[in-house]
């Protein structure tokens, strides 16, 4: 090599120094790192047809450029798993755009998993340094010194003595005790009766807090005196401490099912500050309470119990891992059994005798054939079209056209999406794996062979939809101008006249098999929905049985498994693919005029005439559902519509269940009393996630969530009012039974709240946080799509003014027309005031 040639690579070296500092330029580990991205980036610029899809090119570089710098920087690698993923991603059939944004999603999830990884490592240099200084460190004159100085300090101690003080161990005795009763209050009859929402460990961690009572019990026990030899306390002290560390070690998991608990309940009031209190991060006003050192050392729990093992073991102890060590306690909770309390045993006996009843037996039937005609059936249309917007993305109208044209056309893709979605992740075997309570379940479906043996069936070339028959299939339209109109009913009817057309008895044999394959796994499938529903409060020992698992169980979107991406997100849970996969079913079943719909129907029909005749249910001609039906309908269903961080329902409840319920057929509020309708924006959310991440983000949502929560859902409050998440900044709700002025001043109140809110990240305080509403009063006879329209006009107002205010119609009784909209649709400003 001349000295050209070697100036050329110092140069090139000096630049790729630049933005990989640490990392040479032709390192094993940094063409491993680049050569898997840059063959997606090559095929993605082979794709390149939109400008559009040209600008995702550009953006991938970009976030592949920022992913090799990360990786370096923590000196991390991409692992094996990865690897696969995205050579996965690189050789599928989707469009640049899809292939951009499911990289963008492995390059989010790479660096979770980095940040997860460095978590764990930095945690466990942490507690063995910590077990050392422990062992290092013996009783002597320089450590009685030391805990002189710590009990002069803290007081928690008697000077020279060292014995542990009353005064502390009073914190445990009583102000902790007082806590633990206001949370037995309110979760104690929710564990009891509803034990079957929580997954095992959610369940069996609420019950150790809840547990805590009677290892403060035992400490109540010990005569009260001054202060107390260390040795005396030993055992319960032991105890709650053992106890104890396994609520801290599971604070995620306690705060986790206290949303969830708040999704389906209203809170009691002051339920999140005595958690918080118990968690050691107390709040007043959702704003967590400044604490000295001293005040951690003499007002908090874990203050106590450093304070006794510093007595105990005459050395100073400053972490929960020497306590840790000192006790034994691991901090776990047992994930793979329920503990279920006395009550909630005699609860699950009484539950499992009533379901084995023969008109219980009649009911569930019934419920179930139900959830399949008003239900599953319209679900499988909105999977659909779900489906066919990731699969077609820029092309997804032309699609459309084309399936007007030819109905065969959809059916087939149709067919060929949940293939690909659905019945190819229940075809996985082992490969199929559900994440229940931090562990991993393989092979659910290999345990429900009625379900396999449908689904392996259930292929493309079985339903001889490859190759030239698919060209037969799809073409028979187009060669027979009798089909244009109607071709599957036509093709179905078996009239002589269209069966004299050539490759018509082909296709309708086509079409049957499909309809009676798609009817027998939809029949599997909700046998097996019916299990979980009907035995909700049945609790078994295999843990894969329980309704928890069922609901909470969640598979993760990888090469492997496919369904998360027909719902956008990137995990769903077992109920929400078995559900869909069981509405995608009956929804192809019905469009095919299957037999087994037919008789569907006929049964559907039959048992409500028996259940009509023994129950004397009273039922108007044409109504298949009776109240409580449809009560239970709405409750089983009610976890589609959570939104899964804070609680609240989305969007789809206000569609699909509070304007059918609350307005008539022209969008008209039934009504009779008056109620206020509210939205509330987070300003700015999209720069706060940019800024610092999306972590502080979720911190900020769930701080306005708690906000809303505590005084729209209060005890005091209707029982009526919600609160629904419409978008990732945005909330609108219903205040019932409260006049305009009452609603503004419950606004101004929360808004007030959230302002005072201090979200820490790292040594940064982000505080302030920037929100704005709206309140405009909706009454008997008014219009839904008017409403919400002014309500937003009101929010759009406030924006233009600042932030934390809150807007409204300036005389309560005034009712906004469409004369007060100018030209632009602007919301005349006259009529509206803006209070902070």
């Amino acid at each position: 090599m001349d000295g050209n040639d070697g100036n050329i690579k110092d140069e090139m070296q000096r630049k790729f120094d630049k933005s990989f500092p640490g990392m040479e330029m032709d390192s094993p580990e940094h063409r491993e790192n680049i050569e898997k991205f840059n063959r997606l980036l090559d095929v993605l610029k082979g794709q390149q047809r939109s400008n559009a899809e040209k600008m995702a090119v550009v953006e991938l570089q970009k976030l592949v450029d920022s992913l090799i710098l990360y990786l370096e920087r923590n000196e991390a690698i991409i692992t094996e798993a990865e690897k696969k993923e995205l050579m996965v991603i690189t050789g599928s059939g989707f469009d640049a755009l899809v292939k951009k944004r499911m990289a963008e999603d492995l390059i989010h999830k790479i660096k979770n998993r980095v940040d997860r990884d460095k978590k764990l490592r930095i945690e466990e240099d942490k507690r063995e340094s910590e077990i050392q200084e422990l062992l290092n460190n013996r009783p002597g004159l320089l450590n009685w010194i030391r805990l002189t100085r710590f009990a002069l300090s803290f007081g928690t101690l008697t000077p020279f003595s060292h014995r542990f003080r009353h005064s502390c161990l009073s914190l445990l005795r009583n102000e902790v005790n007082s806590w633990i009763d206001a949370i037995e209050k309110a979760l104690g009859d929710l564990l009891d009766n509803e034990y079957y929402l929580f997954s095992n460990l959610e369940y069996n961690v609420l019950q150790t807090v809840l547990g805590l009572k009677n290892a403060i019990e035992d400490l109540r026990k010990i005569p009260l005196a001054e202060s107390y030899n260390p040795a005396e306390l030993s055992r319960p002290m032991d105890g709650f401490a053992n106890m104890y560390v396994s609520v801290i070690r599971n604070a995620d998991i306690i705060e986790t099912a206290i949303r969830k608990m708040a999704g389906r309940h209203k809170q009691e009031h002051g339920l999140w500050g005595f958690i918080k209190n118990l968690l050691d991060e107390p709040i007043q006003n959702g704003k967590p309470v400044f604490q000295t050192q001293n005040d951690r050392m003499t007002r908090t729990i874990m203050g106590v119990l450093l304070s006794y093992y510093t007595a105990r073991e005459r050395v100073i102890i400053r972490s929960i891992n020497q306590i840790m060590y000192l006790t034994g306690s691991e901090g776990r909770v047992d994930s793979g059994k329920k503990y279920l309390s006395s009550r909630a045993m005699d609860m699950e006996k009484e539950r499992r005798n009533h379901h084995d009843s023969e008109m219980e037996v009649t009911r569930e039937r019934k419920r179930l054939l139900d959830r399949i005609t008003d239900v599953f059936v319209p679900a499988g249309k909105n999977i659909e079209e779900s489906m066919l917007k990731i699969e077609k993305t820029s092309q997804f109208d032309k699609c459309l056209a084309e399936h007007r044209k030819n109905s065969l056309v959809r059916i087939r893709h149709l067919v060929e999406y949940f293939i690909k979605y659905f019945i190819e992740d229940i075809n996985q075997g082992d490969d199929f794996v559900l994440l229940y309570d931090r562990n991993s379940y393989t092979g659910y479906f290999s345990h429900h062979a009625d379900i396999t043996q449908v689904a392996k069936n259930y292929s493309l070339v079985s339903f001889d939809l490859v190759g030239t028959k698919l060209k037969e299939f799809t073409g028979i339209v187009n060669r027979a101008e009798i089909l244009a109109e109607k071709p599957m009913e036509q093709i179905m009817s078996g009239e002589a006249a269209i069966d004299s057309i050539p490759g018509v008895p082909f296709v309708r044999e086509v079409l049957h098999r499909i309809g009676e394959r798609s009817y027998m796994l939809g029949n599997r499938l909700s046998d097996l929905l019916a299990y979980y529903n009907s035995r909700k409060e049945i609790h078994n020992e295999n843990v894969v049985e329980n309704y928890d698992f069922f609901i909470n169980a969640r598979m993760t979107r990888s090469r492997n498994c496919r369904a998360p991406m027909a719902f956008g997100r990137d995990s769903i849970s077992l109920q929400e693919f078995i559900e869909a996969a069981c509405s995608l079913s009956y929804f192809i079943a019905w469009e095919l005029r299957s037999e087994g719909v037919e008789a569907l129907l006929k049964e559907q029909k039959h048992l409500t005439e028996i259940l009509k005749e023994k129950e004397g249910v009273s039922q108007q001609a044409g109504v298949i559902i009776d109240s409580g039906d449809s009560d239970d309908l709405a409750g089983e269903l009610d976890h589609m519509y959570i939104d899964t961080l804070t609680g609240f329902r989305k969007s789809e409840y206000l569609n699909d269940v509070i304007i059918p319920r609350d307005y008539d057929e022209k969008g008209r509020y039934r009504v009779s009393s008056s109620r206020s309708l509210f939205m509330l924006e987070i300003f700015g959310l999209a720069e706060i996630n940019a800024m610092y991440g999306h972590d502080v983000g979720d911190k900020v949502v769930l701080a306005v969530t708690r906000a809303l929560a505590e005084h729209v859902n209060a005890a005091n409050m209707s029982k009526d009012n919600i609160v629904l998440r419409l978008t990732g900044n945005e909330y609108l709700g219903f205040i019932h039974n409260a006049a305009q002025t009452e609603s503004v001043d419950i606004m101004q109140r929360i808004v007030k709240s959230i302002a005072s809110v201090v979200i820490q990240h790292g040594d940064t305080e982000l505080e302030d946080i920037p929100v704005m509403a709206a309140v405009y009063e909706e009454r008997p006879g008014s219009s839904f799509l008017m409403n919400s329209d002014v309500v937003r006009r009101i929010l759009s107002v406030v924006s233009r003014k600042g932030v934390n205010m809150v807007g409204f119609i300036k005389k309560p009784d005034y009712m906004v027309m469409p004369r007060d909209f100018d030209s632009r649709g602007n919301l005349d400003e006259s009529l509206i005031t803006i209070v902070e």
